[in-house]
């Protein structure tokens, strides 16, 4: 009599510790949820110009736009430790972080440009690999979008 009631205490204790995993596994997903949802409903202000040639445009993007973009890859990334089903949300979110720096970065090294030459031949490699990045990540935007992984959040 003595075992049987340790045996259902055990049992007890082990559905206990279930159910309170499992509740914690469901709050995670919850909280996954809103972060994923507070980094796709993120406004991100227009820059007026082009940040790769116009100086006053990547002074703008610097200040105001890749910071929001920063922030929104990081509460992406937040959600995708909680909940994997974000990792392609953080993903995307992060390759667009990238590709604003990486133009960011050219365009300054863009501007040291003498008649469309640099008098350092580092510099032209260096312009070549950034190039080269920007390329890439530009063609990758898609693999997974941030515009489709933010319609999961609304369930659409």
């Amino acid at each position: 009599m003595n075992r049987l009631k340790r045996l259902i205490v055990r049992g007890s204790l082990i559905v206990v510790v279930v159910s309170g995993l499992a509740a914690c596994a469901g709050d995670d997903k919850d909280e996954a949820l809103q972060l994923a949802k507070e980094a796709c409903t993120m406004e991100f202000p227009d820059v007026s110009g082009d940040p790769l040639i116009d100086a006053a445009a990547r002074q703008e993007s610097r200040d105001r736009v890749l910071p929001l973009m920063e922030k929104a890859a990081d509460k992406a990334a937040q959600a995708a430790r909680l909940d994997d089903t974000w990792q392609p949300l953080a993903t995307a979110f992060n390759r667009g972080a990238e590709l604003a720096s990486t133009t960011l970065e050219l365009g300054d090294l863009r501007s040291t440009q003498l008649d469309g030459d640099y008098s350092d031949p580092s510099a032209a490699d260096k312009d070549s690999q950034l190039d080269e990045r920007r390329t890439k990540l530009i063609n990758r935007l898609d693999e997974p979008s941030i515009t489709g992984e933010c319609r999961k959040t609304t369930g659409s």
